[in-house]
């Protein structure tokens, strides 16, 4: 029975571990959804890709509404001259 180890008495279950397992990972967790609400908040008045039709009179125009979509907005030629 001497050679067996109880079960908190291993190399990992130290100060710093439980440091860690106490204040780093929620801080670092909370870090990463606060950079995910601002990413989600980031200015995204900008065009992605515009692409007119085989006539020209209209212009397909694609703007970024999110982290990953994006929108598509058709617009006439003559409104725009």
């Amino acid at each position: 029975m001497e050679s067996y180890r109880y079960c908190d008495d291993h190399d990992y279950m130290n100060a710093l571990y439980s440091g860690k397992r106490g204040m780093a990972r929620p801080v670092h967790t909370m870090y990463m959804c606060q950079v995910l609400i601002f990413l989600q908040y980031m200015n995204f008045d900008y065009v992605s890709k515009m692409v007119y039709n085989k006539d020209k009179d209209l212009v397909f125009v694609y703007k970024p509404t999110g982290l990953w979509n994006e929108q598509e907005y058709v617009y006439e030629m003559h409104h725009l001259e």
